[in-house]
């Protein structure tokens, strides 16, 4: 992924913050699961898709996540109250988002990324409409699709709107990154009443005039697992051994045949539990990387849970924890990290 669809991430975000509007809660992971699906039907063709329970990420699994590191979180809230002052649109309001993303192939480890985000509230959508217009300072461009209007506006103008007054010092070099490069544009646009769609211009193109919809290869994968935090399916990208550092021909050809990839995050009971399975073209490929992993398991576990460091112990902890099964094509990894672990990665990780 190259330096600038980060930027464009960043940038994507924080229109986001400026303008969706507070909503509903549901009350129960089938009825959120629902309303989820919903969004999902109403995204354009996507080659990954993500869909987010924001009230629980930062109500429940951002709190856990930085239990240990309090000043971490202080100023990770101290700039969501910082965009809710200059917007009057708290980051916390939220309650879900589905994001659909497209991954076209540069080069290798380079994939330019387009993203799409769908969200759904309870307050009129133009008045979401009119937020972003006045964050932007009335510098936008309009554009009438399928009986709708687009808003494009200028991911420079966005960032300089949510920029702090008070810069630190050590987050100032951030704030210049995110403003490098920041020629291209967003786009928002009310699908309904009370859903908006915000994304790169001609992803909220596609999604406004229903040019496409999802794969059904996809959604379906959406639903294998439980409803959590975070859920995701999508198409592995090729070349997906190139991001991993492996020794091995046999198992770097194992991890190019996995063709798609789906799984969850969630926080509960005191843990922060991650899922992932991976959906490989043959059946022998998924043999060979299941019966691979198994030894991986079995090795560095043993060998990190002998030394005396704490940070091998941890890691042969979460080695050990890893709950490795296959069916059919399909090999899926499941590990519950309990809070006093992730208490100690996030501290080495953060140091």
């Amino acid at each position: 992924m190259r330096y600038r669809d980060l930027s464009f991430l960043a940038a994507l975000l924080l229109l986001s913050a400026l303008v969706i509007p507070s909503v509903v809660a549901a009350s129960s992971p089938n009825a959120k699961r629902a309303k989820v699906n919903q969004m999902v039907a109403m995204l354009p063709a996507s080659d990954m898709v993500a869909t987010i329970d924001v009230k629980r990420f930062f109500g429940d699994a951002l709190p856990r996540l930085l239990s240990a590191n309090q000043p971490m979180l202080a100023e990770w809230l101290g700039k969501i109250d910082s965009m809710s002052d200059k917007s009057g649109i708290d980051l916390r309001q939220f309650e879900f988002l589905a994001v659909g993303l497209n991954a076209k192939f540069v080069s290798e480890k380079n994939y330019e990324l387009e993203p799409v985000i769908l969200a759904r509230g309870t307050v009129n959508s133009q008045d979401v409409i009119v937020a972003a217009r006045q964050a932007s300072a009335e510098r936008f461009r309009e554009e009438a699709v399928n009986g709708k209007t687009m808003f494009t506006f200028s991911m420079t103008d966005l960032a300089n709107k949510i920029k702090p007054d008070e810069t630190a010092a050590d987050a100032k070099p951030m704030i210049d990154k995110i403003l490098i490069g920041t020629s291209s544009e967003i786009s928002i646009s009310a699908v309904d009443s009370n859903t908006v769609a915000i994304g790169s211009p001609e992803r909220v193109r596609t999604l406004i005039g229903a040019r496409s919809k999802v794969g059904s290869d996809i959604t379906r994968l959406l639903d294998r697992k439980p409803f959590a935090v975070i859920n995701f399916a999508g198409k592995a990208p090729g070349g997906l051994k190139s991001y991993l550092p492996l020794e091995s021909d046999d198992l770097g050809k194992s991890i190019d045949a996995i063709r798609f990839a789906y799984g969850s995050m969630d926080v509960a009971n005191g843990e922060m539990a991650m899922s992932l399975s991976a959906r490989l073209e043959r059946l022998s490929q998924a043999e060979q990387l299941y019966d691979t992993l198994e030894l991986m398991k079995a090795f560095g576990g043993g060998a990190l849970g002998n030394s005396q460091r704490a940070d091998q112990q941890l890691y042969a902890r979460l080695i050990q924890s890893v709950k490795l099964s296959r069916n059919g094509n399909e090999i899926s990894l499941d590990l519950a990290i309990p809070q006093s672990d992730v208490d100690l990665l996030i501290a080495m990780l953060t140091k």
